[in-house]
């Protein structure tokens, strides 16, 4: 195995390396020049929080059906009717007569609201748009998830009840910023109303991944051609999932002996890998190829290539982004004084780029790189 290791050390030269690549600081923007062609990457772009969506919106010719903070608007010309779909907490289709009458009671002791709450997801597949709602009780708690469908070609568009995808739909993570490392436990949770993308189009329809009770997660589908749902068993304990492109998913699930485990999950075939396990947290950088994972084992934070089968060993407070066809790696995170670029495939440094340091002495300091090889 190839690693690599950020350390302090003695001076090192900066400016342009023996393999072409140079690689200098300003303006908190990093640059970075390679044989093939010029890179920037800026840490206010990093740093900046996305902003949520507030809306979902699909159209044919002059039918609109949108989600947004009014609710499920249909408009078709001047004609526009919103709603929550509050029949829905009444409906034979998703509960029992005595689970009714439980929603009765709970809706007027105002623990629950009979509209929706929050939108999980919305697609379009041919002239039709889905959206998949959900319901959450006054202590945020999940006790109604429903698919809804507006057909766009329809003289009197209106959303109508589909029916429910099995278990509970899951979020798919977005992590902090890319450059942010910090153990899973640690990011902000989703909010209700930021969670737009938990539905996708599949080769026979449409579906989530979801969770059941029992701790088992995978695919809860809709084929509309036969008006069924269905329900495709991925693994148990998830612990994280996010879509990596249309047909792969990252997974990663907890084990009986503590541990965690990274996996990939292809959608179309419902086969799945494992990629490699750790004690520590572990999260993708991002959600391009190769697949690059942050691992944190023990006191070390690791920058895997679970292609190449490489890994670094980053420095503490450090951020790091893809930038070109390497990754950049800078310490600290907010006001950098350190960074390399690397070729993660060989565990390579190509550039790096040091900021002069006083100490209290007077004398200059530099942080420094020094690389290794073990068999």
């Amino acid at each position: 195995m190839v690693v690599s290791v950020l350390l302090l050390g003695a001076a090192i030269q900066t400016g342009v390396s023996p393999t072409g690549h140079a690689l200098t600081f300003g303006n908190n923007t990093f640059y970075l020049q390679t044989p093939a062609g010029a890179h920037k990457h800026s840490l206010e772009a990093v740093l900046k929080e996305e902003a949520p969506r507030t809306s979902v919106l699909f159209r044919k010719d002059d039918v609109f059906a949108v989600w947004d903070s009014r609710g499920l608007s249909v408009r078709n010309g001047n004609h526009v009717k919103t709603t929550r779909m509050p029949d829905a907490a009444r409906s034979p289709k998703l509960f029992t007569a005595e689970q009714i009458g439980a929603n009765d009671l709970a809706i007027r002791a105002k623990q629950r609201t009979a509209g929706a709450t929050a939108l999980s997801g919305a697609v379009r597949l041919d002239d039709k748009a889905y959206f998949l709602l959900r319901w959450h009780d006054v202590s945020g708690a999940l006790w109604l998830e429903a698919l809804f469908a507006v057909d766009l070609t329809s003289e009197n568009p209106a959303p109508y009840l589909v029916g429910r995808l099995e278990g509970r739909s899951i979020d798919f993570d977005r992590g902090a910023s890319p450059a942010a490392i910090e153990p899973i436990e640690a990011r902000k949770p989703v909010s209700l109303n930021d969670s737009f993308d938990r539905l996708f189009v599949v080769s026979d329809g449409i579906a989530a991944f979801s969770k059941l009770d029992d701790g088992r997660w995978g695919l809860a589908g809709y084929d509309p051609s036969t008006r069924e749902f269905y329900f495709k068993i991925a693994g148990a304990n998830l612990r994280w999932l996010t879509r990596c492109g249309s047909r792969l998913t990252a997974f990663v699930e907890g084990t009986a002996h503590g541990s965690l485990i990274l996996g990939r999950f292809d959608i179309p075939t419902g086969s799945r890998r494992y990629l490699m396990e750790t004690r520590g947290s572990i999260r993708l950088l991002d959600r391009e190829p190769p697949w690059l994972a942050v691992a944190h084992e023990e006191t070390n934070v690791w920058l895997h290539d679970l292609a190449a089968g490489t890994k670094l060993l980053l420095p503490d407070s450090a951020g790091l982004a893809r930038v070109g066809p390497g990754v950049l790696v800078w310490s600290p995170q907010r006001a950098p004084t350190f960074a390399a670029y690397y070729d993660t495939t060989r565990a390579k440094q190509l550039a790096q780029w040091n900021q002069v340091r006083t100490s209290r002495s007077g004398t200059r300091s530099f942080l420094a790189t020094v690389s290794s090889k073990s068999p």
